[in-house]
């Protein structure tokens, strides 16, 4: 834009002084013919003045003339030069999505990214462990006295001694271990790096999918449980679900990737879980939101080995959905496997909660190796 407002000014002036220099031309012809002969001399002179005045006109036209030629040369290898780049830079993109083309596609992985150990358990842990799952006189458990609170949760002895070895865990001691677990996680969050940042999450009781899905379906039986909640500005969603009252899988919205999850430690299929999940998002979107819900770019994911261990008999189906939970929600790597749950089911029974005199719920359970 610059170079042609120059051009335009330089015809301007290369206009002007052409006139000037007709204006002086014929200035000097009419003093020739008009002059007495005793002008004679004087008429010459003046001749030979504007003479040189002309001369000096064209000259300064000329210059203006190879100004102008310049600035269009130059203009034309601006031009060439930007042709040049511009094919370049679209021959380095065409490459670029070339290359990316043979890559091969993102891994989706089942839990997160830090590197976590399982720690032994104290001296204090261990006296804990062993009280809990020693019986009183009559070989009962019990059932009426809360040994541990939390958040408006309470475990009893009995509840405590479902993590014994080979038994089934019951629905208060994973409704506990899985509040533990979110706080943990908003713990591990306020001083975490982005990359390291645990999940912003939300855990359904257990007894959540069975209100939802006995009478097929039914999204007006848990309406209400989400009053205070917006599951739409959180990075997850976990749902505990309990196959025909025999198995512990877990169910994981995952708003953070756009994807809903399935994890099952014996293998089995999802059957309906996703299909009603998504009735469920949609119908809440609906519901708290007012307006529809689009699902189409969201996938479902059902984990299996390798990417996920399983269990090697009846029992631990609870103690791996936990664990399934935990290291979803804290971005954690999978850390475990079947070799490790009566040392899981032992450090569950210390998990007290924040501000306990033992420690901090999963102190001693998973410590960051750096």
């Amino acid at each position: 834009a610059a170079c042609a407002e120059e051009q335009a000014g330089l015809s301007d002036r290369h206009l002007s002084l052409s006139r000037r220099a007709e204006d002086l031309s014929g200035g000097a012809v009419a003093a020739t013919w008009t002059c007495p002969g005793e002008m004679q001399d004087i008429a010459e002179e003046r001749n030979a003045f504007v003479g040189g005045r002309v001369r000096a006109v064209h000259e300064a036209t000329a210059t203006v003339r190879d100004c102008l030629s310049a600035c269009a040369q130059g203009q034309e290898k601006r031009a060439t030069c930007f042709r040049t780049s511009t094919s370049a830079q679209t021959r380095i993109q065409t490459r670029l999505q070339d290359l990316l083309a043979l890559l091969p596609p993102a891994v989706a992985r089942p839990a997160g990214t830090r590197v976590m150990a399982l720690a032994p358990l104290t001296e204090e842990e261990e006296v804990r462990v062993d009280d809990m799952f020693e019986p009183d006189e009559a070989g009962r458990f019990d059932k009426e006295s809360p040994v541990s609170k939390f958040d408006l949760q309470e475990v009893s002895k009995y509840d405590l001694s479902t993590l014994r070895p080979m038994m089934w865990l019951n629905d208060e001691v994973i409704n506990f271990y899985l509040k533990v677990i979110l706080r943990a996680a908003q713990k591990d969050r306020a001083g975490a790096v982005p990359d390291e940042e645990a999940l912003h999450a939300h855990v359904f009781q257990t007894f959540f999918w069975n209100k939802l899905t006995d009478k097929g379906y039914d999204y007006k039986s848990v309406r209400r449980w989400t009053k205070k909640v917006d599951v739409f500005s959180l990075d997850a969603v976990i749902v505990p679900i309990n196959q025909n009252q025999t198995h512990w899988v877990l169910a994981l919205i995952n708003m953070r990737e756009k994807r809903f999850e399935f994890f099952d430690s014996l293998g089995g299929p999802p059957r309906d879980v996703f299909e009603k999940l998504r009735k469920y998002l949609r119908d809440e979107h609906k519901d708290k939101k007012g307006s529809d819900l689009e699902l189409s770019d969201w996938t479902d994911i059902t984990w299996s080995r390798p990417d996920i261990p399983f269990q090697n008999n009846g029992s631990d189906c609870g103690v791996f959905m936990c664990q399934f939970a935990s290291v979803v929600v804290r971005n954690i790597a999978i850390n475990f496997s079947h070799h490790d749950m009566p040392y899981i089911r032992c450090t569950a029974v210390g998990l007290r909660g924040p501000g306990s005199a033992a420690r901090h719920a999963f102190r001693s359970t998973q410590r960051a190796v750096r």
